[in-house]
């Protein structure tokens, strides 16, 4: 039952003539903001990779270190350590500092992101959606239109959106 029911949807998917939309990868920004996080997704994935690697390499080491030797292993624990500074600091500080680093980046991007970017030159559009149509508001203009923003060619664009009324 369930092959007939793949086989449908993917003859359904294959006859449907939809164009097909390009898939939103981080990889490849297109935008501004997009590249600004771009920049800390690169900065995230490069930490995360240094920590595997310093973990499995330890684990590795680990591993290799207190494998058991043979029959003559005598299965008895090796000597514990208690009540380390330097350990508990060096499992407790770089996680405090990585955290703090990636908060900062982060708090600085989305602050960037935030902050205003509008150039008294630029067209001012406030959009208003209302339950069947958008209505475009030109306040410098004093001009209103519905369901068409009209706008200069080669013009960056400051857009604000409102309110929905329903």
């Amino acid at each position: 039952m369930l092959w007939l029911l793949q086989g449908a949807s993917s003859a359904w998917a294959q006859g449907s003539n939809l164009p097909m939309r390009p898939v939103q990868n981080i990889f490849d920004p297109r935008s501004g903001p997009a590249d600004t996080l771009f920049q800390i997704a690169t900065l995230v994935l490069v930490i995360c990779a240094g920590i595997f690697l310093i973990v499995g390499a330890l684990t590795v080491y680990a591993a290799w270190r207190f494998r058991r030797r043979g029959p003559e292993d005598d299965h008895s624990e090796p000597p514990q350590v208690y009540g380390s500074t330097a350990i508990e600091l060096a499992w407790t500080v770089p996680p405090i500092l990585i955290v703090l680093v990636l908060s900062l980046v982060t708090a600085r991007t989305i602050g960037e992101l935030r902050a205003p970017r509008t150039n008294p030159n630029n067209l001012q559009v406030v959009v208003v959606g209302h339950r069947y149509w958008w209505e475009f508001r030109y306040p410098k203009e004093g001009v209103v239109t519905a369901n068409e923003m009209h706008v200069p060619i080669n013009d960056r664009r400051t857009g604000e959106a409102t309110q929905l009324i329903l």
